[in-house]
């Protein structure tokens, strides 16, 4: 059964790139830092099935990765150069923290891994900063057809999932609380997929739709 969710999990992410791919030309900005993040997820999640020895470098690469892409996403969405200038820090900080762990932490910290619980406590905040910045400067019927509505509710739902995860496990040794984490995880991480295939088909139908205007 845990190996169904992995499969499910990989290839989710095929959905995203796929509809990525079809309207590139069209794609805002943004939207290409999302590919490119995606694209990341899918060359990490086959190559360390492929070789799981590989998984030392390439997640920690795929973390910072991940790190640059979305806070690149934000700071693109976000007008308030304040804001902006935070989430360069935000993302400076998160780099070193990344290096500093995966050189002298990460052997020490394989129950209750600081590192994801930091990442996801930074983009909770980031992703629940960006709707209330949406609700305020944007009429409330325009919502959905934003496609940084769809990756802010993507990453809001997969790293408060993760985090509730970690703190789970750090709380309680239950065997089966453990064996959990790897379905429920797959399962955000299959949902994190979809959300973002809807904000590129967001960002195709409303560029079509203001062709034909």
């Amino acid at each position: 059964m845990i190996r169904e969710f992995v499969y499910i999990s990989q290839y989710s992410v095929f959905i995203p790139i796929l509809i990525g791919i079809i309207q590139l030309s069209s794609t805002n900005n943004y939207l290409k830092y999302l590919l490119v993040l995606v694209s990341a997820s899918c060359i990490t999640d086959f190559a360390t099935s492929y070789n799981y020895a590989w998984r030392d470098f390439m997640w920690p690469l795929y973390d910072l990765i991940q790190y640059t892409t979305l806070i690149l996403i934000f700071i693109a969405a976000i007008d308030t150069k304040s804001i902006k200038n935070i989430l360069i820090g935000v993302l400076a900080s998160l780099v070193l923290y990344t290096f500093i762990y995966h050189t002298y932490l990460v052997k020490s910290d394989t129950i209750y891994p600081t590192l994801q619980v930091i990442q996801s406590f930074v983009f909770i905040c980031i992703s629940l900063y960006y709707f209330n910045y949406i609700h305020t400067n944007t009429p409330i019927l325009n919502l959905f057809s934003f496609p940084l509505f769809w990756i802010s509710t993507a990453v809001l739902l997969y790293f408060a999932g993760n985090f509730f995860l970690y703190a789970a496990i750090n709380m309680f040794t239950i065997e089966k609380v453990y064996l959990l984490y790897f379905p429920i995880h797959n399962v955000l991480n299959a949902t994190k997929n979809i959300l973002f295939g809807v904000a590129f088909f967001t960002q195709f139908y409303t560029s079509k739709q203001a062709k034909l205007t």
